[in-house]
């Protein structure tokens, strides 16, 4: 899309899109979390030459709002839509479309038509129309888009201040789960099986407020983890049929004094994270305006963030799609049986450079695996940056940190090791209700 100049009541409407309810979540220690609902929503994706005009990047592959399809078009030859969240309790699937699980009957059977195991909360995508039995009334849920929970804030430690990181998790008292709290140095410098153990903790017992429910409650274990790369994706999905260029901590690491700064305005600053060296730029999450919290804090810039559920090795592409929590094990990598083996590899393009276009098999399509690139900071996607390495297993990090700058937005790194961990990661939670 590029800067393009807008008046400020297209902003102003245009974020008002994205000003959500953000529900308060109180853990087994007695700690808030600030989680933002993302309500459902559709998006059309480009099947061919048609239909891409409607897309920001005139691709096929690229996503697009419904309110750009034009007279004359066919659903399913020109473009399909994500989102209609259709609720399937028998029949027939369809082939190349994403199923969740929600609800598991034993004895039913859906491993012939793409399910890796028969567990609610698997996600697949279907490869085949009839599955072996379905007379038990399971639920599935159908391309669904939206209609959970996300953390507004990079996670943190309960006792992080705006000068302390606090202390790290280990189980013990008041330590059995992060937070997402504003103007907090996030929690950094821990690997993804850390993340993913102490988010998916914060679940266990606890509730939302506003539903009336308190440390107590159990009713939302399992739902809920670190976030997988195909939910993050889905959210760079709303941000872009929305026509909205991201804006965060892109160019604190080269901006004068290292303060935290948007690379397109110098004048678009955020509060600098005092814990680290000054030279860094890295920012307090939510340090920044209301621009830099869209769709949530810190979603573009600052740090990268781990994402579950995709994973490459060898350059081989395997994904537990959005399956939350793939693991039985918080080390558990591309082999645990939630992950499918695509059978596919990353081709046909250079690490480090941007976006060009998509692939368009029905198991990437969710996560904006790309099909060609070009220079850094060029192309139709905003600048969206890549980075893989085709050796060895492979982890997902997404948007970007504060050196990254116009490749930020729907950032996707594919070469850091399940063992790595950085001052530059952190993470996030999403609960699926």
């Amino acid at each position: 899309m590029g800067i393009v100049k807008r008046n400020s009541l297209w902003i102003r409407e245009q974020m008002s899109k994205f000003d959500t309810f953000i529900g308060i979540f109180v853990d087994v220690d007695g700690f808030w979390s600030y989680m933002k609902w993302i309500p459902p929503f559709t998006a059309c994706r480009a099947l061919n030459d048609t239909a891409k005009v409607a897309t920001p990047s005139n691709t096929v592959g690229d996503w697009f709002h419904p309110e750009q399809i034009q007279s004359g078009w066919v659903e399913n030859t020109d473009y399909e839509v994500f989102g209609k969240r259709l609720k399937l309790t028998s029949g027939t699937l369809t082939v190349g479309r994403h199923y969740r699980i929600e609800t598991y009957v034993s004895d039913d059977d859906f491993t012939n038509v793409g399910a890796p195991q028969n567990v609610a909360g698997q996600c697949f995508i279907a490869t085949g129309t009839t599955p072996t039995h379905w007379a038990h009334s399971s639920v599935l849920r159908e391309n669904e888009m939206g209609g959970y929970w996300v953390d507004m804030y990079l996670c943190s430690s309960n006792d992080a201040s705006m000068v302390s990181a606090g202390t790290v998790c280990d189980g013990g008292e008041n330590k059995h789960c992060y937070v997402s709290q504003p103007l907090k140095v996030p929690r950094i410098s821990q690997t993804i099986a850390h993340f993913r153990q102490y988010l998916k903790s914060r679940f266990d017992y606890g509730g939302f407020l506003h539903l009336g429910q308190d440390a107590t409650y159990q009713g939302w274990a399992n739902k809920g983890g670190l976030i997988t790369d195909a939910h993050w994706n889905e959210l760079w999905i709303w941000t872009r049929i929305n026509r909205w260029l991201l804006r965060g901590n892109t160019n604190g690491y080269y901006a004068s004094n290292h303060i935290p700064q948007w690379h397109a305005d110098a004048n678009d600053i955020g509060l600098k994270d005092p814990t680290l060296d000054a030279a860094y730029g890295s920012s307090l999450v939510g340090g920044g305006s209301k621009l830099w919290e869209i769709p949530v804090a810190d979603f573009c810039g600052n740090r990268w963030e781990f994402a579950d559920g995709l994973r490459l090795k060898d350059n081989g592409i395997y994904t537990a799609l959005k399956t939350i929590n793939p693991f039985t094990n918080p080390a558990d990598g591309y082999n645990h049986a939630a992950f499918i083996n695509t059978g596919l590899t990353v081709d046909g393009v250079t690490s480090g450079q941007s976006i060009a276009s998509l692939r368009t098999e029905a198991s990437l399509k969710g996560h904006g695996i790309p099909a060609s690139t070009v220079a850094a900071g060029q192309g139709g996607f905003d600048g969206q940056g890549f980075w893989y390495v085709a050796t060895d297993e492979r982890i997902s990090l997404r948007g970007g940190d504060c050196g990254d700058g116009a490749r930020c937005p729907g950032a996707l790194d594919l070469s850091d090791a399940p063992s790595n961990y950085s001052w530059v990661i952190g993470a996030r939670a999403v609960l699926v209700p």
